[in-house]
């Protein structure tokens, strides 16, 4: 009979010290997918302000690009306002001229 409760108990420690195993393996675990975790967040995050600037750098040179168009054409049209001024300048004051002496 001591045989017996003897072999119960070793069965009882081992059984315990199995599941102290497993807690600190559990433990363990948990501890490394935490840390895997925050880097793969680390990771994320730089990879997502890599992207987030990339897309300032274009939004940028797509304004600066728009910019100049649109400096290129008003600079067309006030080459285009300045032509037509000069060619119809000595029509418009003789025409002015004109109806001031007629009155």
């Amino acid at each position: 009979m001591n045989e017996v409760i003897t072999k119960l108990y070793d069965i009882e420690e081992q059984a315990g010290t199995i599941l102290k195993n497993a807690q600190l393996h559990k433990e363990q675990l948990q501890q490394q997918m935490q840390e895997d975790k925050k880097s793969l967040e680390k990771e994320l995050e730089a990879g997502l302000q890599n992207r987030l600037a990339d897309a300032r750098k274009q939004m940028d040179e797509k304004a600066r690009e728009q910019i100049e168009d649109i400096k290129v054409q008003y600079a067309r049209q006030i080459a285009k306002l300045d032509e037509t001024y000069d060619g119809s300048l000595d029509a418009l004051a003789e025409e002015i001229f004109e109806r001031i002496t007629k009155v």
